[in-house]
């Protein structure tokens, strides 16, 4: 048994109209076919259920894709990131850092880079996140779009934080009690019972 695909189109064959009847093999196509679905299906499951905040992204830094665990780390919807909230959740601190990451994987001097980031939450809390950021060619070879994974690292950011004050209060404190010890150490001048002229 072979599969057929048939179409049709109405013609004028010598000022008579006619239908033009095209019948085309497609046996070998529907596997091929059935098998680019599976494909695709599998792509856009493991992107939508990912832990990691992933994205593709235009060469001009619009969010081409968006999934579930970057828009609630970015506390947008995936409507306001694809319409164009793609630059509030960019950090202002980080913006040049940025440029030079894309000029770097456009220009081909590296074909992935990673870093810790800062961006801002909707209602502009810090996030902090490591970035990995891929550059995509097409097939001339030519930049077409960024895939980006972001690993929500804020919590681990503010412990760090949290434990380096504690260690600077520590240490401020241990600086205030050796000074004081040794203020209390210094030998005390003996009183004179006269004054010298």
């Amino acid at each position: 048994m072979i599969k057929v695909q048939i179409t049709s189109h109405l013609v004028d064959r010598n000022c008579r109209p006619a239908a033009l009847v095209v019948a085309e093999d497609i046996t070998e196509r529907r596997p091929a076919e059935s098998k680019m679905r599976e494909s695709e299906e599998r792509f856009r499951t493991a992107f939508e259920h990912a832990p990691l905040g992933m994205c593709l992204t235009g060469l001009d830094g619009r969010f081409l894709q968006v999934n579930s665990a970057l828009w609630q780390m970015f506390g947008y919807s995936e409507r306001e990131l694809l319409d164009g909230a793609w630059q509030k959740p960019m950090h202002p601190g980080e913006l040049a850092r940025s440029k030079d990451a894309v000029v770097k994987l456009v220009s081909g001097q590296i074909p992935t880079l990673s870093f810790e980031k800062r961006y801002l939450h909707k209602d502009r809390n810090v996030v902090w996140a490591r970035l990995s950021i891929s550059m995509v060619r097409d097939e001339r070879g030519q930049p077409s779009h960024f895939i980006s994974h972001l690993d929500d690292i804020t919590k681990q950011k503010q412990l760090e934080m949290a434990a380096a004050r504690d260690s600077e209060e520590r240490n401020a404190s241990w600086r205030s009690c050796k000074l004081l010890r040794r203020r209390q150490s210094l030998p005390t001048a003996p009183k004179a019972s006269f004054w010298p002229i």
